[in-house]
């Protein structure tokens, strides 16, 4: 019977053990969120605050008299409609090119021999490892060259070729069966058929997280817009948040600076909650299968 018991104590210890260190592990993956969160929460709860109120001390955790005048200052004294709208353009034509290209490179590399095919990879992978900052100064004088400066090509066409993308389309079409292929083939399918009727479907969480990387990218796009663009009515959100802050750090609207901030991140956020589960669902294949 003391056996017995023994045994039993032993086990409620045990119980007691890896519900107190699941119950640690909750505890510090809640002070991360929080920790996480916390800038973000700071940022929406200063967009509805006065300057003073914001540097109110204590701070103030939650607006003591929530006001809309930063959300309607930004939009009076500045073009943010504008600039909001330039973004949206360059990513509505930047996103599916570059998805469409890398797509169409890495089923190519992944399904085809060719020869040269590993040099010309290499390559790829090579071109990921040079900084973007190297190539402003060439594409700089190209851009002017053409005569495209202050238009939206400048935005969208040097960001099409990537080699991250490339690369990570190649890693989900390798997982794709070649007898699916083989099949459509004897069924009369053209080599592009194939690629859009039976790769493109199939890859749909690779296609997923390579979109949400590149609106990423091209919403957040600061240095090379910020050099190319003269014209105010063309800046996109990142340099209109740049130039809403202004040089002097004391006469800065930080009111409308967090408000402009805060409707920035919303079609990320949106984006990425809508997208979330395909994300996850690429990140997962594409780290597993090569």
């Amino acid at each position: 019977m003391s056996a017995v018991t023994t045994e039993l104590r032993q086990d409620r210890h045990v119980r007691l053990g890896h519900g107190l260190v699941r119950a640690l592990i909750l505890a510090f993956l809640v002070l991360g969120g929080v920790v996480a969160v916390f800038p973000y929460y700071w940022m929406v709860s200063n967009s509805f605050k006065t300057d003073q109120q914001i540097f109110a001390w204590p701070p103030l955790l939650l607006p003591p008299a929530p006001t809309l005048d930063n959300f309607t200052g930004i939009f009076s004294t500045q073009p943010f409609g504008r600039w909001i709208l330039n973004s949206v353009i360059v990513a509505m034509f930047r996103v599916p090119l570059v998805v469409l290209l890398c797509a169409l490179g890495g089923f190519a590399f992944a399904k085809y021999e060719f020869k040269g095919r590993g040099v010309l990879f290499g390559i790829v992978l090579g071109s990921m490892m040079i900084p973007f900052h190297i190539l402003l100064v060439p594409l700089y004088i190209f851009i002017i060259r053409l005569g495209l400066k202050d238009t939206y090509i400048t935005l969208i066409l040097p960001a099409l070729a990537s080699g991250f993308g490339v690369f990570l389309m190649k890693q989900f079409m390798m997982s794709l069966p070649d007898e699916m292929m083989d099949a459509a083939r004897i069924d009369g399918a053209s080599e592009f058929g194939i690629f859009w009727r039976v790769a493109l479907p199939l890859a749909r969480p690779g296609l997923a997280t390579l979109t949400l990387f590149t609106f990423l990218s091209s919403w957040n796009d600061f240095i090379w817009p910020l050099i190319v663009l003269n014209k105010k009515l063309m800046y996109t959100l990142p340099v209109g948040l740049a130039v809403l802050k202004g040089h002097d750090l004391w006469n800065t609207p930080w009111g409308h600076t967090m408000a402009a901030a805060f409707i920035s991140s919303l079609p990320i956020l949106l984006i990425f909650i809508l997208m979330q589960k395909q994300f996850i669902s690429g990140l997962h294949l594409g780290s597993v299968k090569g």
